[in-house]
């Protein structure tokens, strides 16, 4: 998570937590815990699997133009924002692979503003997943 999260603030200019936090000015990334963990995923028996890793991309309040116009670049697989192509291409050092499956919109509500949110699901494999 901490990887990713690193090359994230790097590809974004972001801040990007490798953790949930309790609060996060916007624009910003958070990184939460994967849905669940598949161990033994290869013949050798020393692969894991973090499958569905969210990835919360939050930018402008939900009702504004540049919020859609943010996750537009980030969702867009051929845009050079894309958060897709970016982690999908990346080496990673604690981990083999890292797929970017889908991509979702949310509300995230924070000091009482509703944000747009593009929830990135990522699936990770390797021995140090």
């Amino acid at each position: 998570m901490e990887e990713i999260a690193d090359k994230l603030k790097h590809f974004t200019g972001l801040n990007v937590f490798d953790y949930p936090v309790d609060s996060v000015t916007p624009p910003a990334g958070i990184l939460s815990y994967p849905e669940r963990i598949e161990y033994d995923v290869t013949y050798q028996a020393g692969e894991m699997m973090f499958w569905n890793l969210p990835v919360y991309m939050v930018t402008d309040r939900v009702d504004s133009k540049s919020a859609r116009n943010q996750v537009a670049k980030w969702t867009d697989p051929t845009s050079n924002n894309s958060v897709k192509a970016y982690l999908d291409k990346e080496n990673y050092n604690s981990c083999d692979d890292v797929q970017v499956v889908n991509a979702t919109f949310d509300t995230m509500t924070i000091a009482g503003i509703d944000y747009l949110v593009a929830v990135f699901e990522l699936n990770v494999t390797g021995e140090g997943s």
